[in-house]
């Protein structure tokens, strides 16, 4: 996947939670992660912690949230 340029992840079960993503560091291609699930306190720390590791990859991917 060394040529991803777009995540995206759905979360659409009913009480749908994300803890942790792993493995972005390694999708050095990436340009776009997108979230779709329901807006949490858990999710917006999720959404910190992405921004934050987006910011060290070479496209400071932009990271976007989208309320399910």
């Amino acid at each position: 996947m060394q040529k991803l340029h777009k995540l995206v992840l759905v979360a659409s079960f009913h009480d749908a939670t994300l803890k942790s993503i792993k493995g972005t560091k390694y999708l050095r291609s990436l340009r776009t992660v997108e979230i779709r699930a329901k807006s949490t306190p858990c999710m917006e720390a999720l959404l910190d912690e992405l921004r934050l590791e987006a910011s060290h990859l070479p496209n400071h991917p932009t990271v976007i949230f989208k309320r399910a």
